[in-house]
């Protein structure tokens, strides 16, 4: 989430393409793209953050 807020990466509130690695429950590492953005009400009050991964 700090990512989605930080100016220096991209465009505040949303995250370019990235590559991480999520952990299973098993402790296996599956590496992923994903990009996430910050979606807002018409107030400007954050309402809830969406997200897309893609297995590698």
């Amino acid at each position: 989430m700090r990512k989605l807020r930080d100016e220096n990466i991209g465009e505040k509130g949303k995250l370019p393409i990235t590559q991480v690695n999520i952990i299973t429950r098993d402790g296996v590492e599956i590496p992923v793209e994903m990009t996430a953005a910050i979606i807002y009400e018409d107030d400007g009050r954050e309402a809830a953050t969406a997200a897309l991964f893609n297995d590698l």
